[in-house]
């Protein structure tokens, strides 16, 4: 429930 390229992305690989 994150926007596209956001820190969750890059760190857990895909959106949470």
């Amino acid at each position: 429930m994150v926007p596209q390229g956001s820190r969750a992305e890059l760190e857990f690989g895909g959106p949470l």
